[in-house]
């Protein structure tokens, strides 16, 4: 018989809404990375029929990892296309045959030949089973798989590099007594991680040149009793992940631009600093919280973070902005001095009360970015007697497009006014004067006018009048007050830090600046730099800068050894009292 309207629209809502102890499907199971790296995480994305799954809750987890798979004993790819009857081993190409062929004779193990062995002697049901032949060895355990991990992410380890994983997601009812079907996934082949690049040298300077080098890369620094204290600053652009797309860096293979991957890599380049201060930039909102804060704390370091005033990029995770970190066994904000500069506030309260006349130079000027500015306590340094007790660090990201030469000037003049009317406060509360230091990405090549304009002092306004198509360069003093020198430019620190090259003053012109900082396929050239206070600190000892051949080994940055285009530049300055 007819249902009626109303017991036809209740069957239809029991129809569409499962019970509470119905078990969901699987309806997407994939996994982010196309290739799986020892020591980086694997997330899968899994969509049940019930939601999307964040946790291990809700479904159950199985990794698991092939017995066997013949890879290349040199770079643990497969297929394998040849052996060595010499030691046996299995090779993907002539490449890394010839890689190999001096150490044939090694006494280490290759893995394809244990397994085989261990199949061939003992049966590849580990004895319970009778023994094979090496083809049916290799044909039984290419499809025998162990069980590693019941979590929703899996890292592969050392013991993975070489083999296939599978994921196993069976979907659980919400009383967790029913399962639903499974539905698995398979990897590709894990690869080893790759070496780190070698490791840069902390070149010793005396009286602003180079006299020697520690083999060390640490710029851990100590205020010994007696000496004037140090301070070691390290400025890095970490490369946001919104901006590693494999468009912009084709040469980069997509499993190395992956931000699971690459977020080791810049821990590691970190820690091996050890610096007192980190300026990072275009670190993400979500990464700061999520990654390089509980990192960087378990390390030691405190951090604050300022994002970019992107509001139309979406959400907030997806934007980019600076982190600045202190090691907290070094140094300590002085109260209230943590301050952060937003160049759209200072734009929007300059101009936008100024008629619409000056409506072009407003939207000129916004731009989103973004400067951090603090002073620190030094700990342990008593006071003027034994240097300067405190400290004054700047960390900016300039704005990078090359058409906006006027707004990379503006937001330069304006950082350096900030840092001035920061210090000047600070002065006037009863304070000695304190050393700066202002490092970052300054999207400036040497010799140009927001370089000029921090190296000199001052800018002739002639030099730039070209530059300034709506009058924004005409509103600013061009001069500052703090004597600013670039680190990089002591005598011998690189291959153009030539005495040559000094001025007929003896003083560093921009010729000997660091050959780049910034290494990629479309630009070679130095666009990062640590400036600092040359009447109150000098420079104790610098990072090396990393060798050509090193970059350029995989092309240009980012690379499967570097993880950024951009190199970090580390200093190690002491501090003194204003001379």
């Amino acid at each position: 018989c007819m249902l009626s309207r109303l017991e036809l629209l209740s069957h239809s809502c029991m129809l569409a809404k499962p019970a509470d102890d119905d078990v969901p499907e699987v309806v997407r199971l994939r996994l982010l990375q196309e290739q799986p790296v020892q020591g980086c995480e694997i997330t899968p994305d899994v969509y049940l029929s019930s939601g999307a799954i964040k946790s291990s809750e809700g479904a159950k987890f199985v990794w698991k990892r092939c017995v066997f798979h013949l890879s290349c004993s040199a770079c643990s790819k497969s297929p394998v296309r040849m052996q060595c009857i010499a030691s046996g081993r299995h090779y993907c190409s002539p490449d890394c045959f010839t890689l190999c062929w001096a150490h044939r004779f090694s006494p280490r193990e290759d893995r394809n030949a244990g397994l085989l062995a261990q199949a061939v002697d003992h049966g590849a049901d580990g004895g319970l089973g009778g023994g094979f032949n090496g083809r049916e060895a290799e044909e039984h355990l290419a499809h025998k798989w162990i069980n590693v991990s019941h979590f929703l992410a899996y890292t592969p380890t050392a013991d993975d590099v070489g083999r296939s994983l599978r994921l196993v997601c069976t979907p659980v009812s919400i009383d967790g007594n029913r399962f639903g079907l499974p539905k698995a996934i398979d990897t590709s082949i894990v690869i080893a991680a790759p070496p780190p690049p070698p490791a840069r040298r902390r070149l010793l300077v005396r009286n602003d040149e180079v006299v020697g080098f520690d083999k060390k890369s640490s710029l851990r620094s100590s205020n010994e009793p007696g000496h004037a204290p140090t301070i070691s600053v390290v400025t890095y652009n970490v490369l946001a992940e919104l901006y590693a797309l494999p468009d912009t860096y084709p040469y980069c293979p997509s499993w190395s631009l992956a931000w699971t991957y690459r977020r080791r890599n810049l821990l590691r380049d970190i820690e091996a600093l050890a610096a007192d201060v980190y300026c990072l930039q275009e670190v993400q909102a979500d990464h700061f919280e999520q990654w390089f804060e509980p990192e960087m704390e378990a390390m030691g370091y405190s951090g604050t973070y300022k994002r970019k005033t992107r509001e139309f990029m979406g959400q907030y995770g997806k934007m980019d902005g600076c982190a600045l970190f202190w090691r907290r066994e070094k140094l300590t904000p002085a109260e209230g001095q943590l301050h952060t500069v937003e160049f759209n506030t200072i734009a929007v309260a300059k101009y936008a009360h100024a008629g619409s006349e000056k409506k072009r130079v407003l939207n000129r000027l916004l731009k989103d970015n973004v400067a951090q500015i603090a002073i620190f306590a030094l700990n342990g340094v008593p006071g003027p007697h034994g240097g300067p007790s405190h400290v004054c660090v700047a960390n900016t990201h300039i704005n990078a497009n090359t058409e906006f030469a006027d707004v990379k000037l503006w937001q330069t003049q304006y950082l350096l006014l900030e840092v001035e009317r920061i210090l000047s406060e600070w002065q006037n509360s009863g304070h000695p004067a304190v050393p700066v230091v202002i490092a970052g990405d300054f999207n400036s090549t040497p010799g140009s006018s927001p370089y000029t304009l921090l190296s000199c002092g001052y800018l002739e306004r002639d030099a730039v009048s070209e530059d300034d198509p709506v009058g924004i360069i005409a509103s600013l003093p061009l001069e500052h007050r703090l004597m600013l020198r670039s680190a990089h430019t002591t005598l011998g620190a690189h291959a153009n830090a030539l005495a040559s090259k000094l001025d007929a003053h003896m003083q560093p012109t921009p010729a000997m600046e660091l050959p780049y900082t910034n290494f990629t396929g479309h630009f070679v050239g130095t666009l990062d730099y640590v400036w600092f206070t040359s009447d109150q600190a000098e420079v104790v000892s610098l990072l090396e800068l990393a060798d050509e051949a090193d970059v350029t080994r995989s092309t240009a940055l980012p690379s499967p050894q570097f993880p950024s285009d951009h190199l970090p530049l580390g200093v190690e300055l002491r501090l003194r009292p204003r001379q």
